[in-house]
């Protein structure tokens, strides 16, 4: 029989403490949902440009009536816009055109927010109407002050050779979705814009979402023009849906 002295016996139950603490450590984390991986990590994966077309496309067959009438509604408002303008303040002093045309893209973006409202609460398959076109003028200061900062810095992004303009363009693209979306502040829109689109990869994909968007629209142009009343909502609507594939960035 052999017989252990006191401290080899006391360096044996350590060791299996601490293998034993080892191993509950293990199990400990092994339990726990892993961490979420941070902004512009290379594990997470590009929205599908493919799937957000056939979910804008699958959303205006079902509501086909609906969404062509709102942009039939859309392009009398502009056309009555053009049409006052036309009458009532050509030949207008620098200082009233000046008010107009102020009046006039603050009007535009009014309703321009209502139509993206309502294209998120058909996203989120929520019940619209027409009245959602007058529904975002408590965002109408937020939205007409990015816009401002928007076009100002692809202004003098794009007077330093181009590139820094798109730059700036693709990096804060999604700015007035998140105004509209989660009723973010100026600041914190742009802010969270710029972490949706970190990365090469994000920003090369967003660019050519956009360049198949425009393309898709150009071909509903010369179908008459008639075609835009199809491929402006389903365009429009999977734009909507690619951007709420960014959204876990902005956190």
């Amino acid at each position: 029989m052999v017989f252990e002295s006191d401290d080899e016996s006391l360096e044996s139950t350590e060791e299996s403490e601490l293998r034993g603490d080892y191993r509950e450590g293990e199990l400990d984390s092994a339990s726990q949902t892993p961490a979420p991986p941070g902004p512009g990590a290379s594990t997470l994966s590009e929205p599908s440009i493919e799937k957000s077309l056939k979910r804008g496309w699958e959303i205006f067959k079902n509501n086909i009536g609906f969404l062509i009438s709102l942009q039939l509604i859309w392009l009398a408002f502009i056309i009555g816009l053009e049409v006052v303008e036309y009458f009532a303040f050509a030949g207008a002093p620098l200082f009233v055109m000046t008010i107009w045309l102020i009046f006039y893209n603050v009007a535009n973006i009014f309703i321009t927010a209502g139509i993206w409202k309502i294209g998120f609460k058909l996203l989120d398959d929520q019940a619209v109407g027409y009245d959602d076109l007058f529904s975002q003028g408590d965002i109408l200061l937020s939205l007409v002050i990015g816009y401002i900062l928007y076009f100002l810095g692809i202004f003098i992004g794009s007077l330093l050779l181009i590139l820094p303009g798109i730059y700036f363009f693709l990096r804060f693209f999604f700015f007035d979705y998140l105004i509209i979306d989660n009723k973010a502040g100026v600041f914190e829109s742009f802010k969270k814009s710029w972490r949706a689109t970190a990365g090469i990869k994000t920003t090369f994909f967003l660019l050519l979402m956009l360049v198949v968007v425009a393309f898709i629209n150009l071909v509903g142009l010369l179908a008459l023009g008639v075609g835009l009343l199809v491929t402006g909502p389903v365009t429009g609507l999977a734009l909507l849906e690619y951007y709420r594939g960014h959204k876990y960035r902005t956190s």
